[in-house]
């Protein structure tokens, strides 16, 4: 029987997966509609997935190599320069975030059980473990998803 933290990585390897599943069907005209409200649309969440593993990534090495170190919040720093998420090709962004989820579960599956309990300081999160900042991407991960739904259909 697999362990919860195998089927955490199991849903944010497949996670993509689930994505394409929604978008690949879409017209680009579809993709590219902006959300209820002028918010945001398919392509945005889509840009949105694709920068917030690369905060992950950057976040789960800070916590493996350096002692207890403060992160960023997401929309501040380098982070919250504005992007022009709308402009870009929405299939060359799900491209995108297939490629940096794919190397963030990489890099979490090669790291040994004790690596799972360091820690790291978030400004509103506090203090958190690894294995804390990974349960946050998958419920980060069904957030965006039912987005991304409400906005296609």
């Amino acid at each position: 029987m697999p362990s919860d933290r195998e089927e955490l990585l199991d849903r944010l390897r497949h996670f993509p997966e689930r994505v394409a599943r929604i978008v690949d069907p879409q017209p680009i005209e579809a993709l590219r509609r902006a959300g209820a409200n002028g918010g945001w649309g398919a392509v945005e969440i889509l840009a949105h997935l694709r920068d917030w593993d690369e905060v992950t990534l950057d976040r789960v090495r800070r916590i493996v190599h350096e002692d207890t170190p403060e992160l960023e919040n997401f929309d501040t720093g380098f982070w919250a320069i504005e992007r022009d998420y709308h402009a870009q090709d929405p299939r060359q962004v799900l491209a995108a975030f297939r490629a940096r989820r794919a190397r963030l579960v990489a890099l979490l599956e090669s790291l040994p059980d004790s690596a799972w309990q360091r820690t790291g300081r978030h400004p509103r999160w506090g203090t958190i473990t690894l294995e804390e900042l990974v349960q946050r991407v998958d419920e980060h991960d069904q957030k965006q998803l039912r987005a991304l739904r409400d906005v296609l259909t």
